[in-house]
């Protein structure tokens, strides 16, 4: 009696539970992703469940290393009923190191506390991957600028070791794009300041842009010019009669300043000639007065 009474109560327990469900109908994840970035992950959850009944959503990374949990729907004190869809958006850290990563999503559901069976019961089980990549690395060099022309160098590398740059683009900021190798090259059909924006493409889709800014310089314009030189040749016959006027000018002009120096030269030397000859004069009147005292005091 005992054990058909059991038997009646799981087959009532699973028919009951059998039209009670939460299903995964959407996953949306991206494919790639950068390592240790924060990953957004959609997830569409459909359900049917009596009232006062609540949802439990995990996701768990299964591989590589160890299982952990790494998100939880926060809002599974809600209290749910009925037929419904519910739309997350599930946010978590990727790892920190590249490769595959495999996690799995777990939709569970509880009935009412007063049914007998309560528990958590798992309803719906789906699993993805993501490849998890580093970005590569791009760095450009000062342009070189010659006229209208703009020569740029640079270099561009793989994230890691099992992927391949694919191409490199290049946006010259004048509504010209290419894919270029470095050192690369253009020409602006015009001066002015160009942002050029190079993009360089890996083999897993992750991507690495740099920009820099040029500016083209106005060139002197040579066929500009010319048409003045002969504008400029009949006025030439017109000023000529007035340059012997102005030559015998010249030459008085540069005289004055050399005669006024050798005067004044002349005149120095003037002054010194005669202080000198003051001084000598005076010396030969002093020795013929000592000479006459002297002969006056022999004489007494």
């Amino acid at each position: 009696m005992l054990i058909i009474i059991l038997i009646l109560c799981t087959t009532t327990a699973h028919a009951v539970t059998a039209q009670y469900w939460v299903k995964i109908t959407g996953v949306e994840a991206p494919s790639t992703f950068v390592v240790g970035k924060t990953i957004t992950v959609r997830l569409d959850i459909q359900y049917s469940l009596p009232a006062n009944s609540h949802i439990y959503i995990m996701i768990l990374k299964i591989h590589p290393g160890s299982q952990s949990t790494v998100w939880t729907n926060s809002d599974v004190g809600i209290p749910r009923s009925g037929s419904e869809s519910i739309t997350y958006q599930a946010s978590f850290q990727v790892p920190s190191e590249p490769g595959y990563t495999e996690y799995e999503i777990i939709a569970m559901y509880q009935t009412t506390p007063s049914d007998w069976w309560n528990k958590w019961i798992q309803s719906d089980v789906q699993t993805f991957s993501v490849f998890i990549s580093r970005p590569p690395s791009l760095t450009l060099y000062n342009p070189k600028i010659t006229g209208l022309n703009v020569s740029m160098d640079g270099i561009a590398n793989p994230g890691w070791s099992i992927v391949t740059i694919t191409r490199i683009h290049c946006n010259w900021g004048d509504g010209i794009e290419e894919d270029i190798h470095f050192p690369a090259s253009h020409v602006y059909e015009k001066p002015g300041t160009y942002v050029i924006t190079v993009t360089a493409y890996q083999s897993d889709g992750l991507t690495d842009n740099e920009t820099v800014k040029v500016t083209v310089p106005l060139q002197e314009s040579q066929p500009s010019s010319s048409p003045s030189q002969p504008s400029s040749s009949p006025s030439q016959p017109s000023s000529s009669p007035s340059q012997p006027s102005s030559s015998p000018s010249q030459p008085s002009s540069e005289a004055k300043p050399a005669s006024s120096g050798i005067w004044i030269w002349l005149g120095l030397a003037t002054v010194v000639f005669i202080i000198i000859m003051s001084v000598w004069i005076i010396g030969v009147i002093r020795d013929r007065e000592e000479e006459k005292l002297l002969e006056e005091l022999l004489s007494k």
